[in-house]
Protein backbone atom coordinates (compact mmCIF):
# COMPACT_ATOMS: atom_id res chain seq x y z
CA UNK A 1 0.00 0.00 0.00
CA UNK A 2 1.25 3.70 -1.05
CA UNK A 3 1.31 6.25 1.74
CA UNK A 4 0.95 9.45 0.68
CA UNK A 5 3.65 11.68 1.99
CA UNK A 6 1.72 14.73 2.46
CA UNK A 7 -0.82 12.99 4.27
CA UNK A 8 1.91 12.15 6.83
CA UNK A 9 3.37 15.31 7.50
CA UNK A 10 -0.17 16.97 7.95
CA UNK A 11 -0.86 13.92 10.54
CA UNK A 12 2.56 14.69 12.53
CA UNK A 13 1.78 18.37 12.52
CA UNK A 14 -1.68 17.95 14.03
CA UNK A 15 0.08 15.70 16.36
CA UNK A 16 2.28 18.49 17.01
CA UNK A 17 -0.18 21.49 16.94
CA UNK A 18 -2.16 19.49 19.85
CA UNK A 19 0.88 18.79 21.78
CA UNK A 20 1.88 22.32 21.89
CA UNK A 21 -1.71 23.21 22.38
CA UNK A 22 -1.51 25.87 19.24
CA UNK A 23 -4.57 25.87 16.97
CA UNK A 24 -1.86 28.52 15.06
CA UNK A 25 -0.78 26.04 11.63
CA UNK A 26 2.85 27.03 11.84
CA UNK A 27 6.11 25.14 11.62
CA UNK A 28 6.63 23.50 14.36
CA UNK A 29 9.49 25.10 16.42
CA UNK A 30 10.09 27.52 13.47
CA UNK A 31 12.63 30.37 14.21
CA UNK A 32 14.59 31.98 12.17
CA UNK A 33 16.93 32.36 15.53
CA UNK A 34 17.78 28.97 15.02
CA UNK A 35 18.32 28.93 11.60
CA UNK A 36 21.43 29.76 10.01
CA UNK A 37 23.51 29.45 6.98
CA UNK A 38 26.84 29.48 5.64
CA UNK A 39 28.62 28.68 2.13
CA UNK A 40 25.03 27.21 1.28
CA UNK A 41 24.89 25.29 4.15
CA UNK A 42 21.52 26.08 6.25
CA UNK A 43 21.08 24.18 10.02
CA UNK A 44 17.63 23.85 11.84
CA UNK A 45 17.51 22.88 15.02
CA UNK A 46 13.91 21.60 15.18
CA UNK A 47 13.56 17.98 16.88
CA UNK A 48 11.04 17.23 13.52
CA UNK A 49 10.82 18.78 10.46
CA UNK A 50 8.40 18.78 7.58
CA UNK A 51 8.27 19.71 4.13
CA UNK A 52 6.55 23.35 5.21
CA UNK A 53 9.36 23.49 7.66
CA UNK A 54 12.18 23.57 5.13
CA UNK A 55 9.45 25.64 2.69
CA UNK A 56 9.66 28.12 5.19
CA UNK A 57 12.76 29.08 6.27
CA UNK A 58 15.51 27.18 3.61
CA UNK A 59 16.56 29.67 1.34
CA UNK A 60 16.57 28.07 -2.21
CA UNK A 61 19.83 28.85 -3.25
CA UNK A 62 20.94 26.41 -0.30
CA UNK A 63 22.83 23.26 -1.11
CA UNK A 64 23.11 21.81 2.53
CA UNK A 65 20.69 21.53 5.62
CA UNK A 66 22.34 20.94 8.40
CA UNK A 67 20.30 19.18 11.89
CA UNK A 68 20.69 17.49 15.02
CA UNK A 69 21.56 13.93 15.41
CA UNK A 70 17.92 13.34 16.56
CA UNK A 71 16.60 15.77 14.26
CA UNK A 72 13.19 13.56 12.02
CA UNK A 73 12.18 14.33 8.58
CA UNK A 74 8.93 13.59 7.75
CA UNK A 75 8.76 11.54 4.42
CA UNK A 76 7.32 14.70 2.86
CA UNK A 77 10.48 16.71 4.45
CA UNK A 78 12.39 13.64 2.67
CA UNK A 79 10.55 14.46 -0.87
CA UNK A 80 11.46 18.09 -1.01
CA UNK A 81 15.04 17.15 0.11
CA UNK A 82 15.42 15.27 -2.88
CA UNK A 83 13.85 17.30 -5.34
CA UNK A 84 15.73 20.43 -3.97
CA UNK A 85 18.83 18.47 -4.05
CA UNK A 86 19.32 19.40 -0.73
CA UNK A 87 22.10 17.17 1.47
CA UNK A 88 21.43 16.29 4.69
CA UNK A 89 24.03 16.64 7.14
CA UNK A 90 23.55 15.28 10.58
CA UNK A 91 25.52 17.07 13.71
CA UNK A 92 27.64 15.22 16.21
CA UNK A 93 26.31 14.28 18.82
CA UNK A 94 27.28 17.29 21.36
CA UNK A 95 29.39 16.24 24.32
CA UNK A 96 29.89 17.73 27.27
CA UNK A 97 33.08 19.78 27.17
CA UNK A 98 33.24 21.27 30.63
CA UNK A 99 35.87 19.77 32.81
CA UNK A 100 36.78 17.51 30.14
CA UNK A 101 40.15 19.06 29.26
CA UNK A 102 39.89 18.75 25.36
CA UNK A 103 43.85 19.52 24.52
CA UNK A 104 42.74 20.12 20.84
CA UNK A 105 39.63 21.19 19.73
CA UNK A 106 38.18 21.03 16.15
CA UNK A 107 35.39 22.94 15.12
CA UNK A 108 33.73 22.32 11.67
CA UNK A 109 31.49 24.15 9.91
CA UNK A 110 32.85 23.95 6.11
CA UNK A 111 34.17 20.18 5.75
CA UNK A 112 36.16 18.41 2.79
CA UNK A 113 37.16 14.32 2.70
CA UNK A 114 40.79 15.27 3.69
CA UNK A 115 40.15 17.15 6.37
CA UNK A 116 37.00 14.38 8.21
CA UNK A 117 40.10 12.19 7.64
CA UNK A 118 42.78 14.20 9.22
CA UNK A 119 40.46 14.97 12.60
CA UNK A 120 39.12 11.09 12.86
CA UNK A 121 42.71 9.56 12.84
CA UNK A 122 42.82 9.28 16.73
CA UNK A 123 46.63 9.62 16.68
CA UNK A 124 46.47 13.11 16.03
CA UNK A 125 44.65 13.91 19.35
CA UNK A 126 42.05 16.28 17.60
CA UNK A 127 38.46 16.50 19.22
CA UNK A 128 36.33 17.08 16.66
CA UNK A 129 32.76 19.07 17.16
CA UNK A 130 30.45 19.52 13.97
CA UNK A 131 27.98 23.06 13.68
CA UNK A 132 26.17 24.88 10.93
CA UNK A 133 27.41 28.64 10.84
CA UNK A 134 30.50 30.37 11.55
CA UNK A 135 28.77 32.68 14.82
CA UNK A 136 27.77 29.54 16.53
CA UNK A 137 31.19 27.82 16.10
CA UNK A 138 32.85 31.20 17.65
CA UNK A 139 30.77 30.82 20.78
CA UNK A 140 31.93 27.40 21.03
CA UNK A 141 35.40 28.13 20.75
CA UNK A 142 35.25 31.00 22.93
CA UNK A 143 33.53 28.81 25.92
CA UNK A 144 35.97 26.06 25.43
CA UNK A 145 38.82 28.53 26.17
CA UNK A 146 37.34 30.41 28.39
CA UNK A 147 37.11 27.49 30.68
CA UNK A 148 40.22 26.59 30.05
CA UNK A 149 39.25 23.00 28.80
CA UNK A 150 40.63 24.02 25.26
CA UNK A 151 44.63 24.86 24.89
CA UNK A 152 44.19 25.35 21.22
CA UNK A 153 40.98 25.40 18.57
CA UNK A 154 40.97 24.88 15.10
CA UNK A 155 38.06 26.42 13.44
CA UNK A 156 37.48 25.72 9.78
CA UNK A 157 34.75 27.62 8.02
CA UNK A 158 34.12 29.30 4.44
CA UNK A 159 33.28 32.69 6.87
CA UNK A 160 36.47 32.17 8.78
CA UNK A 161 37.26 35.91 8.95
CA UNK A 162 33.43 36.26 10.76
CA UNK A 163 34.34 33.76 12.87
CA UNK A 164 37.76 35.37 14.16
CA UNK A 165 35.91 38.33 14.47
CA UNK A 166 33.37 37.14 16.56
CA UNK A 167 35.40 34.65 19.18
CA UNK A 168 37.46 38.13 19.59
CA UNK A 169 34.28 39.54 21.30
CA UNK A 170 35.68 37.30 24.46
CA UNK A 171 38.48 39.28 26.69
CA UNK A 172 40.06 35.58 26.91
CA UNK A 173 40.35 34.39 23.05
CA UNK A 174 43.23 35.70 20.90
CA UNK A 175 41.91 34.22 17.48
CA UNK A 176 43.15 35.28 14.03
CA UNK A 177 42.12 34.12 10.15
CA UNK A 178 45.12 32.74 8.51
CA UNK A 179 45.96 31.32 4.69
CA UNK A 180 48.85 29.27 5.80
CA UNK A 181 51.61 27.73 8.26
CA UNK A 182 53.38 30.69 7.39
CA UNK A 183 50.57 33.46 8.25
CA UNK A 184 50.06 31.68 11.70
CA UNK A 185 53.63 31.48 12.44
CA UNK A 186 53.89 35.36 12.31
CA UNK A 187 51.11 35.93 13.78
CA UNK A 188 51.89 34.02 17.18
CA UNK A 189 55.04 35.94 16.71
CA UNK A 190 52.80 38.97 17.72
CA UNK A 191 49.69 37.03 19.78
CA UNK A 192 49.25 34.57 22.06
CA UNK A 193 47.01 33.16 19.82
CA UNK A 194 44.87 30.05 20.94
CA UNK A 195 42.05 30.15 18.07
CA UNK A 196 42.61 29.54 14.44
CA UNK A 197 39.94 30.20 11.89
CA UNK A 198 40.46 29.02 8.03
CA UNK A 199 38.63 27.35 5.32
CA UNK A 200 39.90 24.10 4.32
CA UNK A 201 38.14 24.16 0.76
CA UNK A 202 40.87 23.09 -2.27
CA UNK A 203 43.91 22.23 0.61
CA UNK A 204 45.52 19.04 0.28
CA UNK A 205 46.07 16.80 3.17
CA UNK A 206 49.66 17.89 3.21
CA UNK A 207 48.53 20.98 3.63
CA UNK A 208 45.90 20.55 6.05
CA UNK A 209 48.12 18.11 8.28
CA UNK A 210 50.52 20.98 8.26
CA UNK A 211 48.51 23.54 9.56
CA UNK A 212 46.70 20.82 12.39
CA UNK A 213 50.62 20.45 13.67
CA UNK A 214 51.30 24.02 13.81
CA UNK A 215 47.71 24.78 15.62
CA UNK A 216 48.19 22.10 18.09
CA UNK A 217 51.99 23.70 19.09
CA UNK A 218 49.61 27.02 20.14
CA UNK A 219 49.93 26.42 23.65
CA UNK A 220 51.94 29.35 24.89
CA UNK A 221 51.47 31.27 21.28
CA UNK A 222 54.66 28.80 19.60
CA UNK A 223 53.38 27.78 16.17
CA UNK A 224 56.27 26.32 14.07
CA UNK A 225 55.75 24.47 10.99
CA UNK A 226 56.78 20.83 12.42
Amino acid sequence: MTVDSSLVDRIVQGVLQELQGSPKPSAPGASRSSASADGGSFRLSQAIVTAEVIESLVPGGASQLVVTPKTILTPAALDLVRSRKLKIVREAATRPIVGTSTRRLAIVVRSTPGLDRLLTDRSLGWTRELLGCPDDAARLAAGAIGRGDADAVALFATQHHRAACFANRNDRVKAVAVASVDELQKAAEQVRVNVVCLDPTNRGDFELRRLLEAIAKLRCGDATSG
